[in-house]
Order: C-alpha cells, then structure tokens, then sequence
C-alpha cells in the first residue's frame, strides 16, 4: 500500500460511519462482525477494544468488504478477507464523530486499542 492511498482509505473509513449513520447499518451489522471475528485471520485486519468503552470501529483491507460495529469493552472486529498486504483499522466516539483515531496494519495483525481519545490521539498496544 502507498503512502498516498492512506488518505484515500482514512476517507473511505470516515465516509462509511456517516453512511451506516444514515442507513442504521452499523448497529444492525455488529452482530454479523462479531460472528466474524473468530477463527484465523490471514488476510485479515483486526482490532480489539480494551478500552472501558463501547467505541464504533471500522476495519479495511484492499478487494474485500469494509466491516463496521460498535464493540464492547474486550471485543473484537476484523475486517472481511482480503489480498492487501496491509489494511486499516479505525476508531470512533460516534456516527457522527468527525474525527476519531485511525492506524494502517498489516495483514494478519490484531491492534489493540487501550485507551481512546478524539483527534488521533489514542494509545495503541500491538499485542494479542
């Protein structure tokens, strides 16, 4: 992945909260992320919310579907099998968050979220 398809992916994540804002989507899909989020991950992104809050997370890979859900403290979402090398994961406070934290990973991780705070500003771990 190129450092100029970042913005491109950051935009996309951005765009797809406020879409499933829109269609109710993100809520009504969570229940399919998380069923999803089991098993291997190869090809996959992944993220996990060990923060004390229930946060709306996306994660994205190249050529597969872009995943959305609010998680609950300990859950975690990945995003749909991809060929991508690496992907992104991202984080917000709500649908209408225009700012939240975002982080490219590669294919295969697990990131893990430990404390969130608006404007990129949040602390990651990448551990299991």
């Amino acid at each position: 992945m190129s450092h100029a398809s970042i913005p491109r992916l950051l935009l996309g994540l951005f765009l797809a909260v406020h879409a499933a804002a829109a269609t109710g989507q993100a809520a009504g899909e969570a229940e399919q992320d998380r069923a999803d989020t089991h098993g291997p991950r190869a090809g996959k992104v992944c993220v996990t919310n060990a923060t004390g809050q229930r946060l709306l997370f996306a994660a994205e890979i190249a050529g597969a579907e872009r995943r959305l859900a609010w998680l609950d403290p300990g859950a975690r979402l990945c995003s749909a099998p991809g060929a991508a090398p690496q992907g992104m994961v991202g984080v917000f406070e709500s649908e209408e968050a225009l700012e939240g934290c975002s982080r490219r990973i590669s294919a295969g991780d697990n990131l893990v979220l430990e404390a969130y705070a608006s404007f990129d500003n949040c602390r990651w771990a990448d551990r299991e």
